[in-house]
C-alpha cells in the first residue's frame, strides 16, 4: 500500500483512471466523473476561537454579526475552501472579515489568537489539541 498526498487540485481524475484506488477530498460538491462513486465521510462545522478572557468567550453561542468589528486571524492563507465558505456566511450576514493576520496552519492560527491578534473562525477537526490560552466557544451562527 502506498498513500501520496495531493496537496493541490481535483484528485477525482486520478480515481477515474485508475492511477489510485482511493482519494480523500474536502469538497462540497462533488464533482461527477466516469469510474468514481462519491461517498459522504462527515460534514465539519466551524467554531469561534477567542483569546483567554475575551468578553465573547462567556456566551454559549456567538453570533457571526458579534465578529463584525474584530479584528480576523485566518488559518488557511492565501484563503481558501474553508474560508471561502466563512466569507460566504460573512457575507450573508453583512460584513467582511477584517483579516489581520494569515497563516496557513490550525496550530499557528490558535497561537495568534492566544497572543490577541485576532479571533479565529476554524474547522472543528482542526481544533482537537486547542492552544492553552484561546479558547473554543462552539460554533458560530
Amino acid at each position: 500500500m502506498e498513500l501520496q498526498l495531493q496537496p493541490d487540485g481535483d484528485p477525482t481524475g486520478r480515481v477515474g483512471l485508475g492511477e489510485v484506488d482511493l482519494a480523500l477530498a474536502v469538497t462540497e460538491l462533488p464533482v461527477p466523473a466516469d469510474g468514481v462513486t462519491w461517498t459522504p465521510l462527515l460534514d465539519d462545522p466551524f467554531d469561534v476561537v477567542l483569546p483567554v478572557g475575551h468578553p465573547l468567550g462567556a456566551e454559549a453561542e456567538v453570533a457571526l454579526t458579534d465578529l463584525a468589528e474584530i479584528p480576523w486571524v485566518t488559518h488557511e492563507g492565501p484563503l481558501g475552501t474553508c474560508s471561502r465558505r466563512v466569507l460566504e456566511a460573512c457575507s450573508a450576514a453583512g460584513f467582511t472579515p477584517q483579516y489581520r493576520v494569515e497563516c496557513n496552519d490550525v496550530d499557528t492560527a490558535m497561537g495568534l489568537v492566544a497572543a490577541g491578534l485576532g479571533i479565529g473562525v476554524m474547522p472543528r477537526l482542526g481544533l482537537v489539541h486547542p492552544h492553552p490560552e484561546a479558547e473554543d466557544t462552539g460554533s458560530a451562527g
